[in-house]
């Protein structure tokens, strides 16, 4: 069976992941996500590295760091990546930070492009439909509820 250059590829990327996260800083994970960025041009590569901060059991995603890596993203014009994360972080319904940063992402999602709506609307619902079922902190119950309830207008209003 040959080598797969991509998973190597996505190894060494790891590898690089976890050596900065032991910094634990916001500004190396920006700086990390930027470097890859330019390095990396594979979309799927990047949304799994930015998806798996949310799984390294020692960094503390805030709302303003999710806020930044989807800033960044928008500000490179990389709707692709946004897009991508979405996807990705839809995978993990018990994590409360995937739910926020599927959240934020759909935000930027609906910002910027219709052609999501629908997308964005099953996402949502499938939200909602977690936020009942899931064991989340009432402090995050709070602020997903109204993320979610902000983020269902926004679909009403593309859709009309």
């Amino acid at each position: 069976m040959s080598k797969n250059p991509l998973s190597e590829t996505w190894i060494l990327l790891l590898d690089e992941v976890y050596r900065i996260l032991d910094a634990s800083t916001h500004h190396d994970l920006i700086a990390t996500a930027t470097h890859l960025k330019t390095t990396t041009p594979s979309i799927q590569i990047q949304a799994d590295y930015i998806a798996s901060l949310i799984h390294y059991p020692t960094v503390n995603l805030s709302s303003v760091l999710i806020g930044h890596i989807v800033d960044w993203s928008i500000a490179s014009n990389h709707m692709d990546i946004i897009h991508a994360i979405h996807r990705k972080t839809l995978q993990f319904p018990s994590n409360p930070f995937a739910l926020k940063l599927s959240l934020m992402c759909g935000f930027s999602v609906h910002d910027t492009m219709e052609s999501y709506v629908d997308e964005c609307r099953l996402a949502t619902a499938e939200l909602f439909d977690r936020l009942r079922h899931e064991k989340i902190p009432t402090e995050d119950m709070q602020s997903f509820e109204n993320m979610a309830m902000r983020l269902g207008t926004l679909v009403e209003s593309l859709m009309k």
